[in-house]
């Protein structure tokens, strides 16, 4: 069993997940769109905590923990036409983080929803 889908099963069992954000039976747009940017080439960007981050985080992600996204992106040396998809723990504080990206001059960002969220279409997809 992919080690995935084991988590989700295993944290959803003993409630480490609350039902608002217990995996999806289909894909939705938000999803699919985040993935098709990072399949074209998006930077995947995680603004969870640093102990969230290391305990489990989609492959390839840059970690910016959200407390310092502003004071990062004042020294970010990525174009600001880079197609970016954020990503945290809560949907609501990903899309926080795609509006500082915007503040900074950022134009191609998309919160892609909570990691849980990405982490499920991401099985699903595979």
């Amino acid at each position: 069993m992919n080690l995935h889908i084991m988590l989700i099963v295993v944290c959803l069992l003993t409630g480490c997940v609350s039902t608002a954000h217990a995996p999806r039976v289909t894909l939705h747009a938000t999803e699919e769109a985040a993935w098709k940017m990072v399949d074209e080439g998006a930077l995947l960007v995680d603004v969870r905590t640093e102990r969230e981050y290391k305990r489990a985080h989609l492959e390839g992600a840059l970690h910016i923990p959200f407390d310092s996204l502003d004071d990062k992106l004042r020294d970010f040396s990525y174009p600001k036409t880079t197609s970016i998809v954020v990503y945290s723990q809560e949907e609501h504080q990903a899309a926080q983080a795609q509006d500082i990206f915007k503040k900074h001059g950022f134009s191609e960002v998309v919160s892609g929803g909570s990691y849980m969220d990405l982490l499920v279409a991401k099985d699903m997809r595979d």
